[in-house]
């Protein structure tokens, strides 16, 4: 077993739950959550690897970094840590990292212009490994605050379904022929009608714009101040 998600799956099942959904159901899983652990799709914590762990019955070492099969009915000792080592710095060719679209030019409502070009490539989260229309936006201002600072990375997954309360990336058609996207970070609220509601921090308050001008609602799924 080479990876947590397949290790996590033998442990569950060696503890006796039918499935993930079962699992879920009687442990009180997030299932978004729990599901894109077991499935692979998202890397867990550290402190998720321990609390599964302990759950199941099985070594946390194990869990994490692989190796013999525990014994699934021996009892194991947890220590609390307070200190874990570095994650391995890992080389990126070209195509695994993630593309930093448009330039943040600043504005009344907090918008940067989408030229189309690619002003930075930084390193693809786990999350979005294999997310191949995945982007990251620096956010521009200080209307998001204190959510989002300026400049802080925010990282994107088109495919991501989006509900009220999440925080988005809006393009909305830009004024003119020829002239670039405007980019908006901010929290949806929803449509209404022919119109896109969105909130924002600083000063705290809504926007609107017409269906016909929005080309695009993309949930943000991670943050962070570093590239």
């Amino acid at each position: 077993m080479k990876t947590v998600a397949e290790r996590l799956k033998w442990a569950r099942d060696k503890a006796g739950f039918a499935d993930a959904a079962d699992a879920i159901e009687r442990l009180g899983f997030v299932s978004s959550t729990y599901y894109g652990h077991e499935n692979g799709d998202r890397v867990p914590r550290a402190d998720k690897i321990r609390e599964y762990a302990r759950l199941y019955n099985v070594p946390y070492v194990w869990l994490l970094e692989g190796g013999a099969e525990p014994n699934p009915g021996a009892e194991h000792t947890y220590v609390t840590e307070n200190a874990s080592k570095p994650m391995q710095r890992q080389l990126y060719a070209e195509a695994e990292l993630l593309p930093v679209y448009g330039l943040a030019t600043g504005g009344p409502v907090g918008h940067a212009d989408f030229n189309g070009d690619v002003v930075d490539r930084i390193a693809r989260p786990p999350m979005l490994t294999s997310v191949h229309n995945a982007y990251a936006v620096y956010v521009s201002g200080d209307s998001m605050e204190p959510r989002y600072l300026a400049g802080e990375t925010v990282y994107v997954h088109p495919g991501k379904p989006v509900r009220k309360g999440h925080f988005v990336v809006v393009q909305v058609a830009g004024d003119g022929a020829g002239e670039p996207p405007r980019g908006y970070v901010k929290r949806f609220v929803g449509w209404s009608g022919d119109r896109l509601i969105l909130a924002q921090f600083n000063p705290a308050g809504e926007i609107e714009f017409d269906r016909d001008e929005v080309v695009s609602v993309h949930r943000i799924v991670l943050s962070g101040e570093d590239a």
